[in-house]
């Protein structure tokens, strides 16, 4: 090693590097200067250059092409400033940013090696390029970008903060796709995510005026940077001052407050025709939002990829349903405002009367019956015509869930039964789940049972949803329905307003109250006045009597739904269930066996005995064990009742045995060995056991990777989408068994299949026998384990939802977690396949035989394994993984 080398490395380990090696998990190579002459032909071709020096495109000998980056100085700033980059960038393994391959350090030369972009950066593109870029095009860049930053601040051991985030650091391929570069002034960052600078670097009109002002550096200080290449992208404007004095970013805040129809002016010509209004609408709400000056106020940049991937997929269906009123329907009507002030006055019946305006009943010319509301105010809508508004959905001849209620009782109430009652809560919180599955900020707003409209056979459909980002009355003055929270002073409603309202119309259908009536006439909230009634008591006090005499078999159902709605209503937004949890918790109500008539006195002993309902058993009854000690005391004892016992695997706790009995049948069987226990679990003469049914297809490691009797078994694309999905509604039902249930030990071993390549889930739980260090010390090697989990020793739903995601990467390319390859290199598969070009996935990442199959959708698989990556970075809940599943699903069976 030569000194000037052997100096760099003291300077790496200098700077709180707790380990650092130059054949590290990116095999970054150490080149020599003549090396580095060979690759460059002695630096032929300049393709870029900046205040560091140059770069110079290069071929290496397996004929890849290189970007040789090349430092003027080689003083010993400068030998800092290249060691720090060189230590960041090393660190980052990301799909979409540049790849390191190595560097040169002599005496007279310092230069980094990192992969070419043949597409050069977007700012060349953007304003040296003339040729058109569509609006996908802009969504796609804009969102890689995002993903990218996102991983640096929220994905990674040590955060990175970028600093330097402007198009001429975001490079491009020749497909366009982008990846960020240049981390030479970037920073690791400790656990408080605030470093505190004299001197401020970075790059005008890009840096955070915050940062400038104070010398604090957040990663909320890239988030402001990306908002001003947002602005580019969609503006394809420069930054640079106006000739009124304006840069592009002033510009935008001054026409932003004063609505849209002034920022939509500043957008590319290219792509701001009427059909992408509401789009490019979400993509300013955004900008504002990444510009604002209160930092605490800027969204995460995992957020703000989150909601450009929304607006994408918005964009993709043709269906622009982000925060809005209309992404129900398809083909909206298009009629001048005299055309239907005409019809409304000729034509119009009003069937009713709400806060916003009056809602009509109108037949076209084409015997269509639409359902209009003509609302008056102060309306933030894209076109004006007098200050008045009209909204139009399909009308529904049954009317509203309200005027079935509390109408006229000689047909309301009685028209609607248990069944047709229980079947509209479920039916609309399953709509409420559709809108919030639709991005990170998408709610309904104003969930209320005037608003929650019937078809003939009951079934329901939400209107006014997303009214609330268009109106400027308070929320709260509609009375009875909306959070605590959600008060005139502050109206944002939120996915937990949102659970909040849902809580109120259940009790509404379940008391036959109104939310209204009771806080006007009576003083008190509708929550308020079902708790303040002993539990014991609610089945003829609480209940609507209507309810009671017509099934009474369904008394204890009604109870747990009773208890579920006041969770919804819990005073504090962070104790309400989301949506999903809620959708999840009615099914299981609902499937729960029938209770024969039993009398009132009866159901109130058992629900004092039961209090908690969300935390009724949750495990799979498809694997039931039995729990005397006397079947555990024949299976160890082995009797002569019990067949030859055989051996089907060995794992981290112990073996696994098929065992056959005459009392208990074919059953597998774990004997589980050398651990230290903290519980008792199945116990006889010291030896423990956990036995489940018995499942002859064997594990889902099996079929993926073989198990030493045969090789790998074929999984074809819908077997493998089938067994996602039903692992991952196992996973539901447990963690809807309580605020802490969880499986613990997620792994493809622990996945067992039926005949029909549905999921069973076994070892559920297990992690609770053991002492939580011994637990994490036995499993961590597997490549399943969530890192916060090594970390703070505790499982948690999000490490569930972790070692779902590698699941199903796992599933997706049928390489194993503990790949040896990987392991060798640093990698565990989530960082694998984000190290992966997009445009390679199908070549290098999925599993050449799937790839090989017919009927494998290359859309599907790509969304499945972007929600695999989401499971592991950004970690939503297993109810919302469960539905987006099913959009994948759905989506294919409509092709």
């Amino acid at each position: 090693m030569n000194p000037t080398h052997h100096n760099f490395i003291e300077l790496l380990n200098g700077m709180d590097q707790l380990k650092w090696t130059a054949y590290s998990s990116h095999d970054i190579k150490r080149f020599s200067k003549n090396e580095i002459e060979k690759i460059t032909g002695k630096y032929k071709t300049t393709v870029g250059q900046g205040a560091f020096g140059k770069v110079y495109a290069g071929t290496l000998e397996d004929r890849s092409m290189v970007a040789v980056k090349v430092f003027d100085h080689n003083n010993s700033k400068m030998r800092e400033c290249f060691a720090k980059e060189i230590i960041v960038h090393s660190q980052i393994n990301h799909r979409n940013v540049t790849r390191l391959i190595g560097y040169c350090l002599e005496e007279n030369a310092l230069m980094m090696v990192t992969e070419y972009m043949p597409g050069g950066n977007l700012n060349d593109i953007l304003h040296r390029d003339v040729r058109p870029i569509s609006l996908d095009t802009r969504l796609r860049i804009a969102m890689e970008c995002a993903e990218a930053l996102g991983y640096i601040h929220s994905h990674m051991y040590t955060p990175v903060i970028h600093g330097d985030i402007k198009p001429a650091n975001i490079l491009l391929n020749h497909k366009l796709n982008a990846k960020i570069s240049d981390f030479g002034i970037s920073r690791l960052v400790n656990t408080d995510n605030t470093l505190y600078t004299m001197y401020v670097m970075g790059s005008i009109g890009y840096m955070d005026p915050l940062f400038v002002r104070t010398g604090h550096l957040t990663p909320k200080s890239d988030v402001y940077s990306f908002g001003v290449v947002l602005l580019e992208i969609f503006t394809r404007k420069k930054v640079k001052t106006d000739n009124n004095g304006l840069s592009l970013v002033d510009s935008f805040i001054l026409s932003h407050s004063k609505g849209y129809r002034r920022v939509r002016k500043m957008f590319d010509a290219e792509i701001s025709d009427g059909g992408n209004t509401k789009i490019l609408e979400g993509i300013a709400k955004l900008i504002g939002e990444c510009l604002g000056m209160k930092i605490h106020k800027r969204p995460e940049m995992k957020i703000v990829a989150e909601r450009l991937q929304v607006l994408r997929r918005a964009h993709h269906q043709g269906q622009e349903r982000v925060g809005l009123f209309s992404w129900g329907r398809k083909n909206k009507l298009d009629f001048s405002a005299e055309r239907i002030k005409g019809l409304l006055e000729s034509r119009g019946q009003v069937i009713g009367q709400g806060i916003l305006g009056k809602t009509y009943k109108v037949t076209l010319d084409s015997g269509t019956v639409l359902a209009m509301k003509r609302m008056k105010g102060d309306f933030q809508l894209p076109e004006e015509d007098n200050n008045e508004w009209l909204l139009a959905y399909d009308y529904m001849p049954m009317g509203s869930l309200a005027a079935l209620l509390h109408g006229d009782k000689s047909y309301a109430g009685a028209r609607l039964d248990w069944e047709q009652r229980v079947g509209i809560a479920l039916n609309v919180a399953h709509g409420v789940a559709a809108i919030h599955s639709a991005g990170p900020a998408v709610c309904h707003g104003n969930i209320k049972s005037s608003n929650i409209l019937l078809t003939s056979d009951c079934d329901v459909r939400l209107s006014e949803h997303g009214l609330h980002t268009l109106s400027c009355i308070s929320l709260s003055s509609v009375s009875g329905y909306h959070a605590p929270e959600v008060t005139v002073i502050s109206s944002d409603v939120t996915k937990k307003s949102d659970t909040y309202s849902f809580g109120i119309l259940l009790l509404e259908l379940l008391t036959g109250k109104s939310p209204e009536h009771m806080l006007l006439k009576e003083g008190v909230d509708l929550p308020h006045g079902v708790q303040s009634v002993p539990r014991k008591e609610w089945t003829t006090k609480v209940l609507d009597a209507e309810l009671h005499k017509q099934q009474k078999s369904a008394v204890v159902e009604m109870q747990k739904l009773l208890h579920l709605a006041t969770v919804c209503c819990a005073r504090t937004a962070i104790k309400r269930p989301t949506i999903f949890e809620v959708v999840q918790q009615m099914e299981r109500i609902r499937s729960a066996p029938a209770e024969p008539s039993i009398p009132v006195k009866e159901t109130e002993r058992k629900l004092e005995q039961d209090p908690d309902v969300a935390a009724n058993e949750a495990y799979d009854a498809q694997n039931k064990v039995s729990s005397s000690q006397e079947s555990a005391g024949t299976i160890f004892s082995c009797q002569s009742t019990m067949a030859v016992p055989f051996v089907m695997g060995r794992g981290t706790f112990g073996t696994t045995w098929k065992i056959t009995t005459e009392r208990e049948g074919t059953m597998l069987t774990k004997l589980i060995e050398g651990m230290d226990f903290s519980k008792a679990a199945f116990d006889h003469n010291g030896q423990k056991a956990l036995m489940y049914s018995y499942m002859p297809m064997g594990s889902l490691s099996a079929h993926l990777h073989g198990n030493g009797a045969h090789g790998r078994l074929k999984l074809d694309w819908e077997q493998r989408t089938t067994i996602a999905l039903t692992v991952a509604h196992g996973l539901a039902a447990i963690h809807s068994a309580g605020p802490r249930a969880c499986h613990g030990n997620i792994k493809s071993s622990n996945i067992l299949l039926t005949s029909d390549y549905e999921a069973r889930l076994s070892e559920h739980g297990i992690y609770t026998l053991f002492n939580m260090s011994s637990f994490v010390d036995a499993t961590r090697v597997s490549g399943y384990l969530d890192p916060e989990v090594v970390a703070s020793t505790r499982v948690t739903r999000a490490a569930d939802v972790y070692s779902f995601g590698i699941l199903l990467i796992e599933l997706l390319t049928a390489r194993e977690p503990a790949d040896d390859a990987l392991c060798a290199k640093g990698l565990d598969l989530s960082r694998w396949a984000h190290s992966i070009a997009r445009e390679d996935w199908m070549e290098k990442v999925f599993d050449a035989e799937l790839v090989r199959q017919q009927g494998a959708p290359e859309q599907g698989m790509e969304q499945l394994l972007h929600l695999a990556m989401d499971c592991c970075d950004l970690r939503p809940t297993i109810y919302e993984v469960v539905s987006r599943i099913e959009q994948v699903r759905a989506s294919e069976s409509r092709a």
